[in-house]
C-alpha cells in the first residue's frame, strides 16, 4: 500500500500518511492529484518523485516488450492491459495561468528569528511572505523544507524579469518563482498500436509496464527506458508532459553515473550518492512549483535519462546507501551541495548565497593549510586531495584568456559600457573565492558581488577564485583554481580521499562537519 502527503505550491500540509483512495472509492482526478504534488512512498517506505522527461508534446510513444497498461484513474482505478505500444496524441488543450512574484531572500522556516529580522528588515519594501517546500515524517525523523520567500508581487512573466534585473545588484540571491491561477485542461487519445482501441482521456493519464521489461518512451527516433511509472498529462501550456513516477533510489541510480564517474573509487560513489540523495529531497519542493513534476530531467535539476546511463558501479553505490541521508544535531537534514573541485579551499555557504551560516557547510583546507596568498595559492598548490587524481588537473588549476570584446559583450547585461581597463577584488571568501570585484574603466563605476554573478558577467569562468593579468593587446588571463561554488562536498576531492583509504562516512563528515549519518527509511 502506498502512502502520501499533500503538498500545494505555496501552502504546506503536515499530516500523518494515509492510504491512497482505493478502487472501490471514487476515482481520483489524477491530473489535479499530479499538480498537487501528493508524496507517496514505495513498499520500502522510499519517497517516489516525480521526473519530468518531455514538455510541450502534441503525441509521444510508449512500448514495452511484455506489453503496457493503461490506467485512466491513475493506480486506483480500472487497467486495461494489452499492447506492446500506445500512442498517445493530443486532442486540445488550454494552457494553465500562473502568477509570477519576485523573491528577494529566501529564508529557512524552521529560523524564526531569521525570518522575523529579514520580515522587519524587507519591510519597507513592501514585501509579502510565502512559504513555499515541505514537511514530511517517515518514522522518527522528519524532513523540513519549508522556507519563507520575501516577494514582491504579483507580476507577469515579462514584469518579473524586468524586476528581477533591477533588483539584482541590492539582492543578487533574487529569484522569479510562480504559483498557480488556473490549472491547463485538455483531452488526448491513447490508441494501441495494432489498432485495437482507442481511448480518449481527459486530463492525464497513466502507464505501467504489463510485464518485469520496462516502459520505453521514444525521442529523436530512440527509445529510452525508465524504472516505474508514465505519466501523461496536460501540462500548463496546454500540450502533453510526459511525467516518469518512480522510487528516489531508482531516480538516484539514473543520475549518479551524470553526478560522478562511474570508475570513480567505490567509497567517493557511496559518498556521493548520500549526498545527491539529500539534494534530491532539498529540492523537490523548491523547484517547479507550477509544474506536474519535482523535478526535470535536465541539468538544471539533475541530469536523467531513465535507464540508459546506469551503470553497475553506481547503482551498488546506491544500493549500498539506501535510504542514507545527513541530519544535524537538531535532527535537520543537511543541505548536502556539493561541486566538482574546490581547488583546495572550501567555501563557506554564506558567502556564496548569502543567509545564516551554516555550520556544516564551513569552508575548510582540502589537504594542507593554503594561507592568504592566493597568487602564490595557485601558482604554486600545498598538497590536495581534490589534485591527487590527475584526472582533476583541469579542475584543479586552470587558465583561460578574454578578449576586451568579449569581456565587454558579457559585462553589458549588467550595464558596463565602454573599454575594461582591470579588475579589482573588494572581498574574497575563505577559500580565496572573491566575493565582490570592481570592473575598472567602464562610462562609470561597477562592483559586480555575487561568486555566480562574477563568474558569468566574465564570460563563465570555472571559478571566482583567480588572479589576472592584462595582456599587451588588450585581452586578461584569469588564471584560477577550482570549479563551481566550493561549498559541502568537494567531489575530486572525495575521490582523492577514496583512492587515500577513506570511507564515505569520513569523507562526508568532512565536507559536512558536525553531520550525523542515519538511515531515513
Amino acid at each position: 500500500m502506498k502512502k502520501s502527503l499533500l503538498l500545494l505550491p505555496g501552502i504546506w500540509l503536515c499530516t500523518l500518511f494515509a492510504p491512497v483512495t482505493s478502487a472501490a472509492d471514487e476515482p481520483v482526478d489524477l491530473q489535479k492529484t499530479m499538480y498537487q504534488k501528493r508524496f507517496q512512498l514505495d513498499h520500502a517506505g522510499a519517497p517516489l518523485v516525480l521526473i519530468g522527461l518531455a514538455s510541450g508534446l502534441d503525441a509521444v510513444e510508449l512500448a514495452s516488450p511484455d506489453g503496457v497498461d493503461l490506467l485512466p484513474n491513475g493506480a486506483s482505478g480500472v487497467r486495461i492491459s494489452g499492447p506492446k505500444t500506445v500512442k498517445i496524441t493530443r486532442v486540445s488543450g488550454t494552457p494553465g495561468r500562473v502568477s509570477h512574484y519576485l523573491a528577494l531572500e529566501a529564508v529557512p522556516l524552521s529560523d524564526a528569528d531569521l525570518v522575523a529580522k529579514t520580515r522587519a528588515r524587507l519591510a519597507p519594501r513592501g514585501v509579502s511572505a510565502r512559504e513555499q517546500g515541505y514537511v514530511i515524517s517517515m518514522g522518527p525523523r522528519m524532513l523540513d523544507t519549508r522556507r519563507v520567500l520575501f516577494s514582491l508581487g504579483p507580476y507577469t512573466a515579462q514584469q518579473a524579469a524586468e524586476a528581477l534585473e533591477k533588483e539584482r545588484a541590492a539582492f543578487p540571491h533574487a529569484f522569479v518563482h510562480a504559483e498557480f491561477a488556473a490549472l491547463p485542461a485538455g483531452t488526448f487519445t491513447a490508441a494501441a498500436g495494432d489498432g485495437a482501441f482507442r481511448v480518449t482521456q481527459t486530463g492525464a493519464m497513466a502507464f505501467e509496464p504489463t510485464g518485469k521489461a520496462p516502459l520505453s518512451w521514444v525521442r529523436d527516433g530512440k527509445p529510452h527506458r525508465v524504472a516505474g511509472r508514465l505519466v501523461v498529462i496536460v501540462g500548463m501550456d496546454g500540450k502533453l508532459t510526459l511525467v516518469n513516477e518512480l522510487s528516489i533510489e531508482g531516480y538516484l541510480e539514473g543520475i549518479l553515473p551524470s553526478e560522478m564517474f562511474p570508475s570513480a573509487p567505490a567509497e567517493a560513489l557511496a559518498a556521493q550518492a548520500v549526498a545527491a540523495r539529500g539534494q534530491v529531497l532539498a529540492k523537490m519542493g523548491q523547484r517547479h512549483n507550477t509544474d506536474p513534476f519535482h523535478l526535470c530531467s535536465q541539468v538544471h535539476c539533475q541530469a536523467y535519462d531513465g535507464l540508459e546511463k546506469a551503470d553497475a558501479r553506481t547503482t551498488a553505490a546506491v544500493r549500498a546507501t539506501a535510504g542514507q541521508v545527513l541530519f544535524d544535531a537538531a535532527g535537520f537534514p543537511v543541505d548536502t551541495v556539493y561541486s566538482s573541485s574546490c581547488g583546495g579551499h572550501g567555501e563557506h555557504n554564506e558567502h556564496v548565497w548569502g543567509g545564516k551560516p551554516n555550520p556544516q557547510l564551513r569552508g575548510r583546507p582540502d589537504g594542507e593549510p593554503v594561507g592568504r596568498d592566493w597568487a602564490r595559492l595557485i601558482a604554486r598548490p600545498t598538497r590536495s586531495y581534490c589534485a591527487k587524481l590527475p584526472a582533476g588537473a583541469a579542475a584543479f588549476r586552470w587558465k583561460i584568456v578574454k578578449s576586451a570584446a568579449d569581456l565587454q559583450k558579457s559585462l553589458a547585461a549588467h550595464g558596463f559600457t565602454g573599454t575594461v581597463t582591470g579588475f579589482a577584488p573588494r572581498r574574497r571568501g575563505v577559500s580565496g573565492r572573491i566575493l565582490e570585484l570592481e570592473v575598472q574603466g567602464g562610462a562609470k563605476p561597477l562592483t559586480l558581488t555575487g561568486e555566480l554573478v562574477i563568474r558569468r558577467a566574465l564570460g563563465g569562468l570555472r571559478s571566482s577564485l583567480f588572479v589576472h593579468r592584462r595582456l599587451s593587446d588588450g585581452s586578461f588571463e584569469f588564471t584560477g583554481a577550482g570549479f563551481g561554488h566550493g561549498v559541502g562536498m568537494c567531489q575530486w576531492g572525495a575521490m582523492g580521499r577514496a583512492k587515500d583509504g577513506q570511507k564515505a562516512a569520513e569523507i562526508l563528515k568532512h565536507y559536512y562537519p558536525g553531520s550525523i549519518l542515519s538511515k531515513l527509511y
